[in-house]
């Protein structure tokens, strides 16, 4: 009995971890030009975005990043952080600078 309790909390644990991170939508980046940071770092293509990851453009510089196959472009001297990661639904917050994204249908 006992070692049937276990294995069905590891099933559970296992479930709900699987479906939690499922449902976090794709994102990366796709391009650098000049100096562009994720959390103070120096930002690279293909690297993975997660929520709370701040992305920094200076002066002449910009980024593409993809956000389940949608592409943001971040401008020169911008400073956004994805606030929200979901499938279907994401959120990025402009703290100065601008954005622009070309969203599919």
């Amino acid at each position: 009995m006992r070692k049937s309790y276990c294995r069905s909390v590891i099933a559970l644990l296992f479930l709900l971890l699987t479906t939690r991170y499922s449902l976090l939508a794709d994102a990366k980046v796709v391009s650098v030009s000049g100096i562009v940071t994720i959390n103070n770092v120096a930002a690279v293509i293909g690297q993975q975005l997660k929520m709370n990851d701040v992305v920094k453009t200076s002066d002449g510089s910009h980024s593409i990043i993809s956000i389940d196959g949608n592409k943001i472009t971040i401008s020169e001297k911008t400073e956004t952080v994805i606030s929200e990661l979901n499938d279907g639904q994401s959120l990025l917050k402009i703290w100065v600078g601008k954005i622009r994204a070309k969203v599919k249908k």
